[in-house]
């Protein structure tokens, strides 16, 4: 399973991949770069030096261009998205908004949002993505 940007450049190209899980996916850089926990990972994502000003407008522009959301068209297989309620680091949104998206283009895609009540990166116990994966593909 991928996270984030990554994981959706991942699910370009349905010959690569049947189906895919995306856990807390960025959609878009640059809007998250305001709302997130480590905004030094929105600029570092796009090979720029981390800096505590506001972002410049190129500095926007190029994390925009390199946001997952341009390359829809590019994005055919099947989706699950699974979504933490309360991630401060990808705010639930950005996955919540590139699986509108996706479903808008006919994508086949499901949404299974969690409450996390613990840190981000413990929340994906294998029975609970075990449960995840189950049902979630299930809608797909």
């Amino acid at each position: 399973m991928e996270t984030s940007k990554n994981g959706v450049a991942g699910v370009r190209g349905r010959e690569l991949y049947k189906v895919c899980a995306l856990r807390n996916a960025v959609s878009n850089i640059a809007e998250m770069l305001e709302f997130t926990d480590v905004p030094d990972w929105c600029f570092a994502e796009v090979g720029l030096k981390w800096s505590y000003e506001v972002g410049t407008s190129s500095a926007y522009t190029e994390m925009l261009k390199r946001s997952p959301v341009l390359f829809l068209p590019q994005i055919t297989a099947p989706t699950l998205f699974l979504v933490g309620k309360k991630d401060q680091r990808v705010p639930p949104k950005q996955s919540v908004n590139l699986y509108k998206k996706l479903r808008a283009r006919g994508v086949k895609t499901s949404c299974c949002s969690i409450l996390m009540t613990m840190a981000c990166s413990r929340w994906m116990q294998n029975q609970t993505l075990l449960l995840i994966f189950t049902n979630g593909f299930k809608r797909i």
